[in-house]
């Protein structure tokens, strides 16, 4: 358990390789423990941009809901058709997500049409 007044360790060095002794320049195990964390915060990166791409693609489906609605009732009638046929399935490594892609309209989105 943390002191109240202790900080918590840094996530990246705050000196650069020049400034090390040689033997931590060379110690394998802390170089296995710097090529883990570079992995760690790649990780954190791809979950934060997930985590934004989401939160886009949530406003974007609630935008064209509220579009969808107003047009329907401008018109007075219900314009809703199937368009799920239209959609293709793809999968995002870098993300590690499902995503849905029209070919036809070139959209893409993260929630399902």
């Amino acid at each position: 358990m943390m002191a109240a007044n202790s900080k918590p360790l840094p996530m990246k060095s705050t000196h650069s390789d020049d400034e090390e002794p040689d033997f931590l320049r060379n110690d394998p195990g802390l170089a296995c423990l710097r090529s883990q964390l570079d992995r760690v915060n790649q990780q954190i990166h791809l979950h934060e941009r997930f985590k934004q791409l989401k939160a886009e693609a949530e406003k974007l489906v609630e935008e064209r809901k509220a579009k969808a609605a107003t047009a329907s009732l401008n018109d007075g009638q219900s314009r809703h058709t199937d368009h799920t046929i239209e959609w293709e399935k793809h999968w995002d490594d870098a993300v590690g997500a499902e995503y849905y892609f029209n070919p036809k309209t070139g959209e893409a989105s993260w929630l399902p049409p």
